[in-house]
């Protein structure tokens, strides 16, 4: 099994995307950041590491847990549709 088969076909055919929309290091600019603990298995934080690794190895691009965790969040919730969002209650009024 080569090493490419370790990932999904979504995940190989998006590396390049990962490349050039991923910000690199601390989100900059003037939007507010907080820090989001996330407990993960060790099986998934490995996977992780070796899917980092064949970034770095592979295509040369260098990224840190952090940076593609919150890629992936982006990119996930981007892709929700609209109708996925889950509905206040009824009977709900908004301040």
């Amino acid at each position: 099994m080569s090493q490419a088969d370790h990932f999904s076909p979504l995940a190989r055919t998006n590396l390049s995307s990962v490349e050039s929309t991923m910000v690199r290091g601390r989100p900059k600019g003037d939007e507010p950041t907080c820090v989001l603990a996330v407990r993960v298995s060790i099986a998934l934080r490995e996977q992780l590491d070796r899917y980092l690794d064949a970034l770095e190895t592979r295509i040369g691009l260098k990224a840190s847990r952090n940076e593609i965790i919150r890629h992936a969040l982006r990119r996930f919730l981007e892709a929700q549709p609209d109708e996925a969002w889950p509905a206040p209650p009824q009977g709900f009024c908004e301040p």
